[in-house]
C-alpha cells in the first residue's frame, strides 16, 4: 500500500530529453533488427524458390525453345508462299496482302511473346 501512495519521481527537462533520446534509440534498433530479419527471410525464400525453379527451369527453357522454333518455322512457312505470290502478282489482290500483313504482325507478336517468356524463365 505504501508504494501505491507515493507519487512518481519528478523528472527534470534534461532527464525527459535523455529518456526520449534513449527510447528513440531503442525503437530504431528494434526497427532495424526487424528489417534485417525480414530481409534475411526474404533472401532465404528467394534462394529456396530459385533452387526449386532451377529444377523446373530446364523444362521451361526447353518448352520456350520449342515455342520459338515453332514460331520461326511457322513464320518462315507463312512468309515463303505469300511473298512469292505477292512478287508474282498473283492472288486476290489487296485483300490477300492485308491479310498476310495482319498475319505477319500476329507472328511478330507471338515471337516477341515467346522470347519474353524464355527470358523470364531463364533469366
Amino acid at each position: 500500500e505504501a508504494l501505491k501512495e507515493q507519487p512518481p519521481p519528478a523528472m527534470s527537462a534534461a532527464d525527459i530529453a535523455e529518456r526520449d533520446k534513449y527510447l528513440k534509440g531503442q525503437r530504431q534498433r528494434l526497427v532495424e533488427a526487424k528489417k534485417k530479419e525480414r530481409e534475411d527471410s526474404l533472401r532465404a525464400f528467394h534462394a529456396s524458390s530459385a533452387a526449386a525453379s532451377d529444377k523446373k527451369g530446364s523444362v521451361h527453357s526447353k518448352v520456350a525453345s520449342e515455342v520459338l522454333a515453332a514460331v520461326a518455322a511457322a513464320e518462315k512457312k507463312l512468309s515463303g508462299p505469300a511473298s512469292r505470290a505477292a512478287a508474282a502478282g498473283g492472288g486476290a489482290g489487296g485483300e490477300e496482302g492485308a491479310q498476310s500483313e495482319e498475319e505477319r504482325k500476329r507472328q511478330e507478336m507471338r515471337k516477341a511473346l515467346a522470347k519474353r517468356l524464355k527470358e523470364e524463365l531463364t533469366g
